[in-house]
């Protein structure tokens, strides 16, 4: 049966030593994939000068494809109401049906960084937790899928000729 866009079939990660034409065989469907359905603008967008950034949407295809789901662990939480500074560190897990880790990745996000100075204390909370697990989730997601060769992860980060460290 010839699958559409709406039948995916999940690919389960395995731990055993598969052959040379298997895995090349299983990056074709994956890459595929990516390019059948990632489409730009709304699940990566192009920076001048630079490798593609992969967004969330992106992301959410790609997990949904390998059947990983995400899990978030705040890892750490700095605030200090009297200077208006909020900085959250938070870990994303990707797990496989069966439960199993497949990738990880930590981010953080804080209420001072370029685009968000402008919002008011109490309105930055969700923002920057949000943003810190978004950042995490997409970097889990690179992790799991050897998606680095194509994208990069995060759009502030290229524009500013930076890049962003997964763990």
């Amino acid at each position: 049966m010839e699958k559409t866009n709406k039948e995916i079939e999940t690919v389960e990660p395995t731990t055993e030593i598969i052959d040379i034409k298997g895995a090349s065989s299983k990056l074709a469907a994956m890459m595929a994939f990516v390019k059948q359905n990632l489409r730009k603008g709304h699940d990566y967008m192009s920076i001048a000068g630079g490798k593609p950034t992969l967004l969330k949407s992106g992301a959410e295809k790609m997990n949904i494809l390998m059947g990983y789901s995400a899990e978030y662990h705040k890892t750490k939480e700095v605030m200090n109401p009297t200077d208006s500074f909020y900085y959250v560190e938070i870990k994303c897990v990707l797990n496989s049906k069966n439960g199993s880790e497949v990738a990880q990745c930590i981010a953080s996000c804080n209420n001072k960084e370029r685009n968000r100075q402008n919002i008011a204390f109490p309105d930055s909370l969700n923002t920057v937790l949000k943003m810190a697990e978004k950042r995490a989730y997409v970097g889990a997601t690179l992790n799991a899928n050897a998606l680095s060769q194509f994208y990069q992860q995060d759009i502030e980060d290229a524009a500013n000729g930076k890049t962003v460290e997964n763990q």
